[in-house]
């Protein structure tokens, strides 16, 4: 039989003489530990414990998924983003280039459901378009080039209600900028306030 959500809570309570309080456990928050796609459209998410409800979350406003490519441009080392809806058409941005231009191929992809996993410490995020090959090629392309490039998970704690554990701690940002910022753009050093950052393999 399945544990209830509050599982987590009981055993961290029970636990308590060892741990100090339970009311010290329950103030640690979540924390991405990992990311993978399941398919082309389906990204699986592992946090360090497990997460409340999030039916009423609103997926678009709270999360993001970005291409994101390390270059360097007159002397200065940028991190260059791109919606996952980038097919790189007129190929890498090279070193001492400007971001490209946007490609109007369909919309920006979106996540446009979020879903309990398997385990209570998973969320499935659902894509409005699923990641495409031309995206992975060019990323591909840009690890044989040794230049820096992954598809990350953003993330915005924003207003509530938003992604929680058990207690109710936040989950914190995660690269927040980028979840409300255009088509592409590009931030001064190496993927900042990506905290964890996840490079995440493109779908098999």
């Amino acid at each position: 039989m399945p544990k209830p959500l509050h599982a987590g809570l009981v055993a961290c309570c029970g636990l308590s003489p060892l741990l100090g309080s339970c009311e010290a456990a329950e103030a640690t928050p979540p924390t991405l530990e990992d990311a993978y796609f399941e398919d082309t459209s389906t990204l699986l998410l592992r946090f360090s414990e497990p997460i409340g409800p999030v039916a009423d979350v609103d997926p678009a406003s709270h999360f993001r998924l970005g291409a994101g490519l390390v270059v360097d441009y007159q002397g200065e080392t940028l991190s260059v983003y791109y919606d996952v809806s980038h097919h790189f058409p007129e190929g890498l941005p090279a070193q001492d280039a400007l971001i490209s231009q946007r490609l109007p191929r369909h919309v920006d992809t979106t996540v446009a459901a979020i879903e309990r996993g398997e385990g209570e410490d998973e969320l499935r995020l659902i894509l409005s378009y699923p990641v495409e090959a031309d995206l992975c090629a060019g990323l591909a392309e840009a690890a044989a080039l040794d230049i820096p490039a992954a598809i990350h998970l953003h993330y915005s704690e924003g207003q509530s209600p938003r992604v929680v554990d058990l207690a109710g701690n936040a989950l914190a940002d995660i690269g927040a900028w980028w979840v409300t910022d255009d088509f592409a753009a590009a931030r001064p050093g190496v993927f900042p306030e990506l905290d964890p950052r996840i490079d995440i393999p493109c779908p098999q």
